[in-house]
């Protein structure tokens, strides 16, 4: 059956160390989480100036009989013809796009960069978990260095147990979860156990005190274990709507598991189980996202504002880059007009030189 349905509920924090444990030491205990108002909810989450010819390209001129005269000027163009007849110029055309394949191209460029930046920040955020301040499902950046567990610290044990029986049993694809579990163990060193209460048993957890529950996970882990490189974790859900998850970890395993580390781990169940994702992502998710997060190096951190200084720095070379592509494009545009209208004057038109 797994989880029970009803309306998304928060959950209360509490705990923090507590005295006692195993082993001259022992393991410490949270407090859990509980969540009152309801189970788990439904619902997510063209350059330069064209050539060519127009009018025809060059026209014959007609004929010029008799006399001598200068040699034919052609400004612009040939034609034919001698002695003073008319002169045809090849007439060129400008296109108004003139130079904005060049400005284009360097904004575009500029542009590429600033996408290749940013990929290549949030690349190095996105594989380093924690180290930004947060992300979108508010889960608790690490904020300490740790060191793996040497995993031979601790007995080789089952994965989880799940205390429900028949169609109230909470997985169908076990391997799943337990998939999940060991990428936890591979990275931490600590064996994480989960162990799921039936709904009478959940009811009864419920209703204990603080203490109660601290000394019932902790005799539960002295009966499962015979070290302390467990992290036990226990999940209880009653059926209406009502669940928790408590935890009790082992005096070596807390050096790695510690408070913030647990903390963590109830972030990510708590971001799923409000999502549809199904009870075997829900565990193995969690267990996974929360051994990269909290195994990840705190030193290696990246601000946002350095994201958002480059980036704004190279908007801002961009812009000035544009400006002055532009202003260089139209001091060009003018001295093609300039030379077009020269070359588009017929020579009894232009005034004689002094």
């Amino acid at each position: 059956m797994g989880r029970s349905g009803g309306g998304g509920g928060g959950h209360s924090g509490g705990g923090g160390f507590s005295g006692g444990g195993r082993s001259g030491g022992g393991g410490f205990s949270s407090g859990g989480r509980s969540h009152p108002s309801g189970g788990r909810s439904g619902g997510g989450s063209s350059g330069g100036w064209g050539g060519g010819n127009s009018g025809g390209g060059h026209h014959p001129g007609g004929p010029h009989p008799g006399g001598y005269g200068p040699p034919p000027v052609y400004p612009g163009g040939w034609g034919y013809g001698g002695g003073w007849g008319p002169r045809y110029h090849r007439r060129r055309y400008y296109s108004g796009g003139a130079g904005f394949g060049c400005v284009g191209a360097v904004v575009a460029a500029v542009a590429a960069v600033a996408v290749i930046v940013v990929l290549l920040v949030f690349t190095q955020t996105a594989t380093r978990p924690g180290i930004l301040s947060g992300d979108a499902s508010g889960v608790t950046a690490s904020t300490i260095r740790r060191e793996k567990l040497d995993p031979s610290l601790g007995q080789e044990t089952a994965w989880y147990q799940d205390d429900n029986t028949g169609a109230d049993a909470w997985f169908s694809k076990p391997g799943e979860v337990e998939n999940g579990l060991k990428y936890y163990f591979d990275k931490t060193g600590v064996r994480p156990y989960l162990l799921i209460n039936d709904q009478t048993k959940s009811a009864e957890v419920m209703a204990m005190t603080d203490a109660e529950r601290f000394a019932y996970v902790q005799e539960r882990y002295d009966e499962l274990f015979r070290d302390d490189a467990h992290a036990l974790f226990v999940i209880s859900d009653n059926g209406e709507g009502d669940w928790r998850y408590d935890d009790y970890i082992g005096a070596q395993a807390k050096v790695v598991v510690d408070q913030e580390a647990v903390g963590i781990l109830y972030d990510y169940l708590d971001y799923y189980w409000g999502t549809d994702s199904d009870e075997e992502t829900l565990f193995s998710e969690s267990f996974r996202k929360a051994a990269d997060r909290m195994m990840s190096d705190p030193s290696a951190k990246v601000s946002p504002w350095i994201v958002l200084t480059v980036v704004a720095g190279v908007i801002i070379l961009a812009a000035i880059l544009f400006g002055y592509l532009k202003k260089r494009k139209q001091q060009k545009l003018k001295e093609m007009e300039l030379t077009r209208n020269i070359l588009e004057t017929p020579i009894d038109q232009i005034p004689p030189r002094e």
